[in-house]
């Protein structure tokens, strides 16, 4: 359960609230209102197995149902869609926050000059 928490701030910690978090999966940079610097939104990989299982279960659950080893009707679909729900509602603690790489500058061969 260590993989499950909130993100947070790579430079002075500060914990993202859970709405923040939940828009902050599509997007590609986060600005800290604490701290004002900016870092890298990226998820953790245990998204991939999350949702590989969720729609395992709801694929499982969609073959009991069309082979009518549970009950066809319109209450049927909704056990199919409780696993995509919660996988959307937990992958909100599957935001991570990283320091954006340090870019430096190119260096150039000490005998070479440019052209102009």
């Amino acid at each position: 359960m260590k993989k499950l928490r909130r993100p947070s701030c790579p430079f002075c910690g500060e914990k993202i609230g859970f709405f923040n978090a939940w828009m902050l999966k599509t997007q590609g940079e986060y600005r800290c209102p604490k701290c004002g610097r900016y870092s890298n939104i990226f998820l953790d990989r245990a998204v991939y197995s999350s949702a590989f299982v969720t729609f395992l279960v709801s694929f499982i659950l969609l073959i009991l149902i069309f082979f009518r080893v549970l009950d066809f009707s319109f209450w049927s679909f909704v056990p199919v869609a409780a696993p995509f729900l919660l996988f959307f509602l937990f992958s909100v603690f599957l935001v991570r926050l990283r320091k954006p790489p340090v870019r430096r500058k190119p260096v150039r061969p000490p005998g070479r000059r440019t052209v102009r």
